[in-house]
């Protein structure tokens, strides 16, 4: 009954909400201001070096042990600070820089955008790429407020796809994960 109540509660106040907020982000979306050149290759150098410290940090790059089929522990990857403030900022980063695609139509914003959407493949981490594609969904239909079938269809589409290899390819990275320990014991 809670989970039902929850439910309809959530879409009730969705539907009633759904204009001030899109009022809101209509608004932000106005403020935003171009950034140049330099700052998207910074900001691309950053989440990079990120990820090479993270990696470095293991010994490993995750899609590469993955597809190499080595026994790669995801739960022990990347030095914990390090790894949730990349996380959180590749997030970050992907939304504020797809906004920025939206409004000004640069190739540049898209770049950095695609990257960030990156990150997450090379971590092996579905709940992050996941997050950032229905929230990139999100962004688009609010600001284009163009919602018609035809490409809602298209992008459940893509991302059924996308979300079928990338999960083909993480329960590759739990079998690698779950094939022992070095004594050959099982870890579960």
């Amino acid at each position: 009954i809670f989970v039902l109540f929850t439910i309809i509660l959530s879409f009730f106040m969705g539907y009633i909400l759904r204009f001030y907020i899109s009022i809101k982000i209509q608004r932000s979306f106005n403020i935003l201001k171009e950034v140049g050149v330099f700052t998207c290759i910074s900001i691309v150098a950053i989440l990079f070096t990120l990820f090479l410290l993270d990696c470095i940090s293991v010994g490993v790059i995750p899609i590469i042990e993955v597809l190499k089929g080595n026994t790669y522990r995801y739960m022990d990857f990347g030095v914990p600070l390090l790894h949730a403030f990349l996380i959180i900022y590749t997030c970050m980063i992907c939304f504020a820089y797809f906004i920025r695609y939206l409004k000004f139509s640069s190739k540049r914003y898209l770049f950095v955008m695609l990257f960030a959407l990156f990150l997450p493949i090379c971590f092996i981490n579905r709940q992050v790429f996941i997050y950032e594609v229905i929230g990139l969904i999100i962004l688009y239909f609010t600001y284009t407020k163009k919602i018609n079938f035809t490409r809602i269809f298209k992008f459940f589409s893509i991302f059924l796809l996308v979300s079928i290899f990338f999960s083909a390819v993480g329960n590759y990275r739990t079998v690698s994960d779950s094939q022992g320990t070095v004594d050959g014991s099982s870890s579960l």
